[in-house]
C-alpha cells in the first residue's frame, strides 16, 4: 500500500510540476516562458509653465519606454486627444449624445466661447 501511495504521489508531482514550465502561443510558434503577463514601464518627464491669466500651458514632455517582454515591439502609439475641448469635435458630441453623459461635461464643451476653447499644438513627437 505504502508503495502504491509513494507512486501516485511521485506521479502527481511529476504532472503537477511540468504543467505551466512552458506555454505555446500557437502552433506555428515556438514554445515561450509561462508568465501571461508583462509589466511595461515608463518614466515620464514634463517641464510645464502655465499662464493662469488666458489657461494657456506650454511644455515640453520627455518619456522613456522600457519594454519589459520578451516581444520585439515595431510600433509604439503616443494617444492625445488633438482639439477634443472644441465645440463641434468628437468629444463634444460625444458628450451631448451618449445615454449616461458625464454631469462634469454634458453639453458645456458646445457653449464654449472663443477664447475658452481648448485645443492642443504639438511640435515634434
Amino acid at each position: 500500500m505504502k508503495r502504491i501511495f509513494h507512486f501516485f504521489f511521485l506521479l502527481s508531482y511529476l504532472v503537477f510540476s511540468c504543467t505551466g514550465t512552458k506555454g505555446v502561443a500557437s502552433a506555428s510558434e515556438k514554445p515561450i516562458a509561462n508568465c501571461g503577463y508583462w509589466q511595461q514601464h515608463v518614466d515620464y518627464t514634463m517641464s510645464i509653465d502655465m499662464n493662469v491669466e488666458n489657461y494657456h500651458y506650454n511644455g515640453v514632455q520627455k518619456l522613456v519606454y522600457t519594454n519589459n517582454s520578451p516581444d520585439v515591439l515595431n510600433k509604439v502609439y503616443y494617444h492625445l486627444y488633438f482639439n477634443a475641448f472644441q465645440p463641434g469635435s468628437e468629444m463634444d458630441v460625444r458628450s451631448r449624445t451618449i445615454t449616461d453623459p458625464d454631469p462634469r461635461v454634458g453639453d458645456r464643451i458646445s457653449k464654449l466661447a472663443p477664447d475658452e476653447i481648448g485645443y492642443i499644438h504639438v511640435n515634434s513627437l
